[in-house]
């Protein structure tokens, strides 16, 4: 898979910009502030359907501009699909000139995993952060998981406003049921997922790391479970922990509170990895993430670097390099080529693009493509989980 070509209208710090990638991708350098961050956001967002960076779709907006617009051509098996995406004060996206309303319909034409400097707080962060990196990269292999987490969250919504009343005992056990039949399989997904995806990630950091540390990574639920008995054993801790959840007056057991543990030599990497470690324990997730993308999809993801490796050590780097050699499209953004010189990647100076690119004025035609658009215009968001109140 690659992108190559983009527009933007109006898209963060840009007013016109238009590029072709070659099929190796590039490094993107410039200085700090010249919108390196913005292009690999924009790149990103035909894959999510919204920003990689959690900002609202207004602020993506350039000062003083009331719309953004973004089109896009990328290949999947030799096959092109363009998208063009418009926001003002609604939000339309097409895909082929067909409209799109739901995000798992992109999940199917894109893969794009990007690599943000924030990726640490996966790790030595709250389990909200582990939860919400699980749950992404399951949509991305399982499209079916979306309606699933949709239908529990409804439920975790109902029940835990059921506890704001005065309730009767056969309509909380109505939500029980509901909720553990949705919940059990949430965990039933994330533990298949999880049964293909350790043994990737461990050869992956193994691969980084030189052979020379062991990692593990394993499924923290609130509740002890057979895993061919989810539903009942759900069920038995919802009873167990019935008079608990009624004074906070809300849901203290499910899929939607559950952690992941990562281990590193045996050890909790929160407390015993370094900082390098660290570092190159979440590249390895993600890496090991696009590596499960290929062996379901047979393509390869595009992978986006926010300046995140230059913090590796040479023969980390170097480990890096071999593994993603020849398959991946790869961007990288930095402010110190020197940094990147051995990736072997076209150079993308963004300075000067820009100033080439300044003078050009949004056409007519697209004005009128962009009204029409938004008319239109209608987005479904993935679910999120709610945490705990």
């Amino acid at each position: 898979m690659r992108i190559k070509s983009i527009k933007l209208n109006n898209f963060r710090n840009y007013e016109t910009f238009s590029f072709e990638f070659s099929k190796e991708g590039c490094i993107i350098v410039g200085k700090n502030g010249i919108g390196k961050t913005n292009l690999l956001e924009a790149i990103t967002y035909f894959a999510y359907g919204k920003s990689i960076l959690n900002s609202r779709d207004n602020e993506l907006v350039r000062f003083n501009e009331k719309f953004f617009r973004i089109s896009a051509l990328f290949e999947n098996h030799q096959v092109d699909n363009s998208f063009a995406i418009s926001y003002q004060n609604v939000k339309s996206i097409k895909v082929n000139d067909m409209w799109v309303k739901k995000i798992s319909e992109l999940y199917q034409y894109l893969q794009i995993i990007y690599f943000s400097p924030d990726d640490i707080n996966i790790i030595i962060n709250t389990p909200k952060n582990r939860r919400s990196f699980l749950d992404l990269s399951i949509y991305k292999v399982f499209w079916g998981y979306i309606e699933i987490m949709k239908m529990y969250q409804n439920v975790l919504v109902q029940r835990n406003a059921l506890f704001k009343t005065d309730y009767h005992k056969a309509e909380k056990n109505a939500w029980d049921e509901q909720l553990a039949s949705m919940g059990a399989e949430i965990i039933d997904y994330r533990l298949k997922f999880l049964e293909r995806f350790a043994p990737i990630f461990q050869k992956t950091y193994e691969t980084i790391s030189g052979n020379s540390e062991k990692i593990e990574i394993e499924y923290i639920s609130q509740f002890k479970f057979d895993h061919k008995h989810i539903k009942r054993d759900f069920l038995n801790e919802l009873k167990k922990k019935e008079d608990r959840e009624k004074f906070l007056q809300r849901t203290i057991v499910g899929p939607h509170l559950d952690d992941l543990l990562i281990k590193i030599n045996g050890n909790p990497v929160i407390m015993y990895a370094s900082q390098g470690q660290k570092r190159s324990i979440v590249i390895a997730l993600k890496i090991a993430l696009a590596e499960m993308i290929y062996k379901s999809t047979s393509s390869f993801p595009i992978l986006l670097f926010d300046d995140t490796l230059a913090e590796l050590d040479k023969d980390r780097s170097r480990n890096l390099i071999e593994l993603l050699a020849k398959n991946h499209q790869i961007f990288i953004a930095t402010p110190n080529k020197e940094h990147y010189t051995h990736f072997n990647l076209p150079i993308l100076n963004l300075e000067e693009l820009i100033d080439e690119n300044k003078n050009k004025v949004m056409q007519d035609t697209q004005i009128e493509t962009l009204e029409k658009e938004l008319e239109n215009g209608g987005f479904e968001e993935e679910p999120q989980m709610p945490e705990a109140e």
